[in-house]
């Protein structure tokens, strides 16, 4: 079978190593990375580029929705956005052409680089074997955007075992570093966003890639995360949160926050919540004080949100906003439903017994303890989905069978990246991959081949909402 493994620098030695033990010579390698693959991207980026040659017609109706999602084009002007549109879905068609392979093996689509290479291979009934980080430590999810994969049947044990790790008061997936909210990190952080205004603009020009994705992104990012106000986000927390307790209204909400802009809230939720910051202000306001909602910040984003979205979510009547240090798990303790778009703390609230409404149709909405609003036209029964998920009892039974659901769409497994997994990395881990990936790949191709293929534009996911 021959496969074209997308690839860049922090995924590189993980793709490599793994599609090379599977595949062997039928391995084939592109990046928007120069240097980095055989099957460079960026040379037919910017042939097109300079010649303003339009998208095939076939990609021409994905515009709006891939525009929209990629934290990249929805920052410059319409015009520029649609020509660097173009160029992309010109030099991603040329480079599946010029691979001919029979699968694309990347990591989820997070940008509108890999979101036109999932399109074009759709159109061309090429599967898209997409994977990302997993909040089980050991597993790996299998999702192009953010869709269901049930392309497996976990064994009782297995999703017991799941619901038993989640349930542990230490718990911590390996990609969140048990410091990620101290002074020190935030600090840390803050400075290296302040660095990158002038490092990417620099590496842009050293390496003569102007519109290289990552290096503009990143700058796009830092222009936001750089600014000092971020620092300020403690100024918005209710140290005495406790104290209030006593005299909340049940249930009592608690959404977790999610890292932005990211995969999961940039392509996972249907576009209607999508604007991840925006929307959660509408959401909550739409609540219009029935209920109290406490918000803690995700560890990793605390000092790189605008301070504007605290400012908003203080005026919000029932909002508390909970000291970032104060882990999920403790939460649920204090609370009767989880208010979520797609987050990890979704999964690991059902794995705890604890009621999950979710916003935008996530992948892992399946079950007993899930309940979905899946459009801005359902947002009007947000309280009573939230009332509904309150007075629900998740038993042992009923936390196996979501934990069977959720791990349907996983492989065992470890990520190799700078990003996603701990270190050292072993081969012995990698081995462990590549066993999992023989046994359930051809199980996940027959699973998509029977469920209609992934039709680009359909599902879930497509836009609509």
């Amino acid at each position: 079978m021959r496969v074209l493994s997308y690839v860049r620098p922090a995924t590189a030695d993980y793709f490599r190593t793994l599609t090379t033990r599977l595949f062997g010579a039928d391995a084939v390698f592109t990046s928007d990375f120069s240097g980095l693959a055989e099957l460079e991207i960026g040379p037919l980026f910017y042939r097109a580029l300079h010649d303003r040659t339009p998208a095939p017609p076939e990609l021409e109706t994905f515009r709006s929705d891939v525009t929209r999602r990629c934290r990249l084009l929805r920052a410059v002007p319409g015009e520029r956005a649609n020509m660097l549109f173009d160029a992309m879905a010109v030099a991603v068609t040329k480079t599946l052409e010029s691979a001919a392979p029979e699968i694309v093996m990347s990591i989820t689509v997070d940008s509108y680089v890999v979101d036109l290479l999932r399109l074009a291979a759709s159109i061309r009934h090429v599967p898209f074997f997409g994977i990302s980080s997993f909040i089980l430590n050991g597993y790996f999810l299998v999702t192009a955007r953010g869709e269901r994969n049930d392309f497996r049947v976990p064994s009782d044990r297995e999703a017991d075992a799941a619901v038993a790790n989640l349930s542990q008061d230490s718990y911590r997936a390996t990609y969140l570093s048990t410091d990620a909210g101290s002074p020190a990190r935030v600090l840390r952080r803050w400075s290296r966003e302040v660095m990158k205004l002038g490092y990417f603009p620099a590496l842009r020009a050293i390496r003569r890639d102007p519109w290289n994705y990552h290096y503009r992104a990143s700058e796009v990012i830092a222009r936001t995360r750089a600014d000092p106000r971020c620092l300020l986000a403690w100024a918005f927390e209710q140290r005495d949160w406790e104290d209030s307790l006593p005299s909340l209204r049940t249930p009592v909400v608690f959404h977790p926050m999610q890292y932005h802009p990211e995969c999961n809230t940039d392509y996972w939720p249907r576009l209607g919540f999508a604007d991840y910051e925006s929307d959660l202000i509408d959401v909550l306001r739409s609540l219009d004080g029935q209920f109290d909602i406490l918000v803690k910040e995700h560890p990793l984003m605390f000092g790189s949100r605008p301070v504007r979205v605290y400012r908003e979510l203080a005026r919000i009547p029932g909002v508390t906003i909970v000291p970032h240090n104060v882990r999920a798990r403790f939460l649920f303790d204090h609370c009767q439903v989880v208010l979520s778009w797609s987050g990890s703390v979704g999964i690991e609230a059902a794995a705890n017994g604890i009621g999950v409404v979710t916003l935008g149709s996530p992948y892992y909405a399946s079950g007993e303890p899930f309940e979905d609003i899946p459009t801005r036209a359902r947002l009007s029964d947000l309280s009573n989905a939230i009332l509904r998920r309150a007075r629900s009892i998740a038993t042992s039974d009923v936390r196996r069978d979501a934990m069977r659901r959720i791990l349907a769409n996983t492989m065992p497994g470890v990520i190799w990246s700078d990003a996603w997994s701990p270190k050292p990395r072993t081969a012995a881990e990698m081995e462990a991959t590549a066993l999992s990936v023989e046994r359930y790949l051809p199980q996940w191709l027959a699973w998509r081949s029977n469920a209609g293929g992934a039709a680009p534009g359909s599902g879930a996911h497509d836009g609509t909402g």
